[in-house]
């Protein structure tokens, strides 16, 4: 957060587990960073809280007139810039996931995978099966993935339009807690996708999300099997074989292991919307940049190796496509995401295409940002540049071109100088 915008006393509070995808701050002064976290095992509710020249914690568990409560911290001083308190949280934090079994790990076609086309069919006036068979034949050299929004809705665009008429007090929303299929989308669309994932290495996937509101999700056996039920009956009706689980990773939903329980229950094929560091789900991150908590790039520095998502969800669509100079395809590009494409472009398949030529997602790569990256005067006035390493130690420096000029995108391959990363030991 630019020093600039803070005010003494004026503190910004951000919980976790909730809108912080990790209960720590880092603050950067002219000698060197500040980092301070919390460092409970498991985590408990915290507050991370911060203003002018401040930094503090605020724990939420609740106690009793008498009771003794433990809260656990590091407050360390450390040289450097704040890729140095990155990872010295890195060295703190990975043994605790790799012991509770929540290191990141996606299916192995979700590795493989460029991303999803996003299909929003609450946005169609009217539903038609043949316009999504037009997509799937467009595009499913690149991305065979459809992922569907809004499966319980109408048209949420001006009501007059609608095609069926909406009913008196319809409720029409990408988003709505409805388990049940529009009838508008009976029975084309179930019989799609049974026909479209039973030809070869294709998925398909539906909007759920847990109910009902955020911490009473997991107080109550009835409120899990719900989320179960939901997941597992789309799968039953139409073969789905993937599934998104909206605002779980942004949200106080409760303790964040069983939380973390709960999701590993829905089967290996789910993606959530946002962060976590206790979630080893893939993530929706779309959206990101157009939030004061944004989680490039030093979360995804934080979380390298993580499966993310990056497109036109959540106002992403601001960023991306021509018309916004390809803000979000480049951002994609620069920190190694998969795409969320509501509209697919030739710049993404640009990126994609890439990508396969250096084999990017069999290799591997963890995002180190800048990073050990050499500084160059020529090529940091005409590219944006971030590094990433491979499983087997080569370095994969991605640059594409400044904002304000034509996309152009490159990927350079050069042998480390450095010793391979550790995982789950400290740094």
């Amino acid at each position: 957060w630019p020093a600039s915008q803070l005010k003494e006393w004026g503190w910004r509070v951000t919980p976790y587990p909730g809108h912080a995808f990790a209960p720590l701050l880092i603050a950067e002064h002219a000698d060197g960073i500040r980092l301070l976290h919390a460092a409970d095992w498991p985590p408990q509710p915290v507050e991370m809280m911060f203003s002018a020249g401040r930094e503090l914690i605020r724990w939420q568990s609740p106690t009793t007139r008498g009771e003794v409560a433990v809260a656990r911290y590091r407050d360390i001083e450390l040289p450097g810039t704040w890729h140095n308190g990155v990872r010295a949280y890195r060295g703190f934090i990975m043994p605790k996931l790799t012991g509770a079994g929540l290191i990141d790990a996606p299916p192995a076609w979700l590795a493989r995978a460029h991303g999803f086309y996003n299909i929003q069919l609450e946005n169609m006036i009217a539903f038609d099966i043949a316009a999504i068979r037009r997509r799937a034949e467009e595009w499913g050299d690149v991305l065979p993935w459809f992922q569907f929004w809004g499966q319980m809705s109408n048209y949420t665009g001006p009501p007059p339009l609608a095609v069926p008429p909406l009913q008196p007090g319809e409720a029409v929303g990408c988003c709505l807690k409805s388990e049940s299929f529009h009838p508008r989308y009976l029975p084309d669309l179930p019989n799609w996708v049974r026909s479209y994932v039973n030809r070869g290495s294709r998925r398909v996937g539906f909007y759920v999300q847990p109910r009902p509101e955020l911490h009473q999700v997991n107080e109550d056996p009835r409120h899990r099997l719900q989320l179960r039920r939901w997941a597992d009956g789309l799968k039953d009706f139409t073969d789905a074989n993937a599934t998104y689980v909206d605002v779980v990773g942004a949200a106080n939903f409760g303790a964040p292991l069983q939380v973390a329980d709960e999701l590993r229950r829905l089967g290996p094929n789910i993606f959530i919307e946002s962060v976590d560091i206790c979630l080893p789900q893939p993530a929706l991150i779309s959206g990101s940049y157009q939030s004061s908590l944004a989680f490039p790039r030093f979360g995804r520095f934080l979380l390298r190796d993580k499966a993310i998502f990056l497109g036109g969800s959540n106002n992403g669509y601001l960023d991306w496509g021509a018309e916004n100079d390809h803000r979000q395809e480049r951002r994609a590009f620069l920190l190694g995401a998969k795409f969320d494409a509501i509209h697919p472009n030739a710049v993404m398949r640009q990126i994609c295409e890439l990508r396969d030529k250096h084999k990017w997602w069999q290799r591997k790569p963890s995002y180190l940002d800048t990073d050990r990256l050499v500084p160059d005067a020529a090529l940091d006035a005409k590219y944006d540049r971030r590094l990433f390493v491979d499983r087997d130690g080569i370095n994969l420096e991605v640059r594409t071109t400044k904002p304000g000029t034509p996309p152009e995108f490159d990927i350079v391959e050069s042998p480390s100088t450095h010793a391979p990363l550790a995982t789950t030991k400290p740094e």
